[in-house]
């Protein structure tokens, strides 16, 4: 299920409302087919976070141009969110396709996907956890001899390559943690031991 809805006023244009009530975790990193410039209507607190950059604060009345095919998120605010979406459906060749695809895949690997992670600290029992909130794998610390080899079975698995290290990682039971996965690690292992 959407943590939206949708009004369709036309074939580009739609009315799109978040309550205030959507989980944070249902506000995800994605990415949309077509240029998309979003009018603010309604709502308090609400931020864009677009890739590679800082959230920005949602304001009534102005608008936001958001480039197809780049990757951002919704950060969730204090009321319901209520937003004119229109886009700009274009059609393309195969062959359009075929280098749109080539670039993309170009891109991908190049690019340090770990800052598009979510990462929760989430108390598991008497351990702690390290949880993706994208694949809902989960990790924990104590298992692993190191750092290093933390590190290197989470990248063998999600893949995500050099900077995963940095990730920001949320404290999600509140448990009084501050930092990236480095930092988030050495904690577990300090307050477990």
């Amino acid at each position: 299920m959407k943590p939206y809805k949708d009004t369709f006023l036309n074939r580009n244009t739609r009315i799109r409302r978040f309550k205030q009530s959507v989980s944070s975790e249902e506000l995800v990193w994605h990415r949309d087919r077509s240029d998309r410039v979003v009018k603010i209507v309604e709502g308090n607190g609400w931020q864009l976070q677009m890739d590679n950059g800082l959230p920005e604060k949602l304001v009534a009345g102005k608008e936001y141009h958001v480039p197809a095919n780049n990757y951002h998120r919704l950060i969730k605010g204090k009321t319901d969110l209520v937003a004119e979406i229109k886009e700009n459906k274009v059609k393309i060749t195969r062959k359009q396709l075929r280098r749109l695809i080539k670039e993309e895949y170009r891109r991908i690997i190049s690019e340090n996907r770990g800052a598009r992670l979510t990462l929760h600290l989430k108390l598991m029992g008497n351990n702690a956890m390290i949880e993706v909130n994208e694949t809902g794998e989960g990790y924990y610390p104590t298992d692993y001899p190191g750092f290093d080899e933390f590190l290197a079975e989470m990248n063998d698995d999600l893949g995500y390559g050099p900077g995963l290290h940095q990730v920001n990682v949320i404290d999600y039971d509140g448990l009084g943690f501050e930092g990236n996965l480095m930092d988030a690690y050495g904690f577990v292992m300090q307050a477990m031991s």
